[in-house]
């Protein structure tokens, strides 16, 4: 497995609580203020960093567990979060990383926006957008599998990586999602205990992140419990 740089990351300090923030790839400074500012004022520290092969970390591509480890990294840089805002990708890693981790503790509250949960929901999109021919994508079939196992298509499904999770989690998806299916995140939600779905409609894939309802959801779930760490 490549080794990869992690990019500095990025914090706004009001001296209170640390709010964990994963960001599209390599976002602009008015989306990283969406949620930066509201929580910074509510007193919040805010952690962001690029995941691997996205901004300015190393690294061709991005898979599942570069990237969980690079959340833990953080974690363990900064220590206990309050919660973690995480979009697409990322919100699917950082389920695996919450499952893997022993101290649960360090997590009180995670917020997931249109988060795939099996890797055969990726490869399909990855089908679509790239316009895959058979054999390439058997090759990359062929990857994951030396990768993650052969049976990676059937166990890596973050519904049941949730089920014996106690963080009250906030699952978001947009009706009109085009990249990945709102089923996923009723299932994830069904599964993770004490969730709440957060359904929208006309926002798609990417414009549900900075939508100023959603934001004011986020802010709002975060907040509920106030805390003495940090947001990410």
């Amino acid at each position: 497995m490549p080794r990869h740089l992690i990019s500095d990351a990025h914090e706004w300090i009001n001296v209170i609580l640390t709010v964990p923030t994963y960001y599209l790839a390599n976002p602009q400074p008015r989306e990283r203020v969406a949620y930066v500012e509201p929580l910074v004022a509510l007193g919040y520290r805010v952690v962001a960093f690029d995941a691997p092969a996205h901004g300015d970390s190393s690294g061709q591509m991005v898979e599942m567990v570069s990237y969980s480890r690079a959340i833990r990294a953080t974690i363990a840089q900064f220590g206990k979060m309050h919660g973690i805002i995480a979009h697409s990708f990322g919100g699917m890693t950082t389920q695996i990383m919450l499952y893997n981790l022993e101290e649960q503790h360090l997590v009180d509250r995670v917020v997931i926006i249109a988060a795939p949960s099996r890797i055969e929901e990726r490869m399909q999109y990855l089908k679509k957008m790239l316009t895959l021919p058979p054999n390439t994508e058997q090759a990359l079939r062929r990857m994951v599998s030396s990768e993650y196992g052969a049976d990676c298509w059937d166990i890596y499904d973050t519904k049941t990586f949730v089920r014996d999770l106690q963080q009250p989690a906030l699952i978001i998806h947009d009706d009109d999602d085009t990249e990945v299916h709102p089923m996923t995140s009723e299932r994830i939600s069904a599964s993770w205990k004490g969730s709440e779905h957060f359904r929208t409609k006309g926002l798609g894939h990417y414009r549900v992140v900075w939508d100023p309802i959603v934001k004011s959801k986020v802010v709002e779930f975060l907040h509920d419990t106030p805390a003495t760490d940090s947001v990410m």
